[in-house]
């Protein structure tokens, strides 16, 4: 994913137009407990808008996302959200889709279970 970044900055200061953002979830999968909480982040690039909008697809049942402050590491800024898993055992899908670009996201999945 750094050399990404590193190629659409090439363009830019090339003076070619890099179009779309390109968003990366993480962790892209992580194994948690039910009930458990976890930060997860999202790294938007090729766009000046890094705000996105988190969700669930399994919906509420699927656990909950809290949108948190952004953060900022290595040079970049990163929309970040706090996963709580539901109760149940399963495989579950969060998402990152850009604010600016609705067409543009990244999933991670979530794997709960008690073991």
């Amino acid at each position: 994913m750094a050399f990404l970044g590193y190629e659409m900055l090439q363009f830019k200061r090339a003076g070619k137009q890099v179009h779309g953002a390109e968003i990366t979830v993480f962790p892209a999968m992580l194994k948690m407990h039910p009930g458990e909480s976890h930060t997860l982040e999202a790294s938007v690039v090729g766009i000046e808008n890094v705000d996105v909008r988190w969700s669930v697809e399994e919906g509420p049942a699927g656990g909950s996302v809290i949108s948190q402050p952004s953060s900022s590491h290595d040079g970049r800024m990163y929309a970040t959200t706090k996963y709580t898993a539901p109760l149940k055992e399963g495989l579950y899908h969060v998402t990152a889709t850009s604010a600016a670009d609705g067409t543009r996201s990244s999933t991670a999945t979530m794997v709960v279970t008690q073991k």
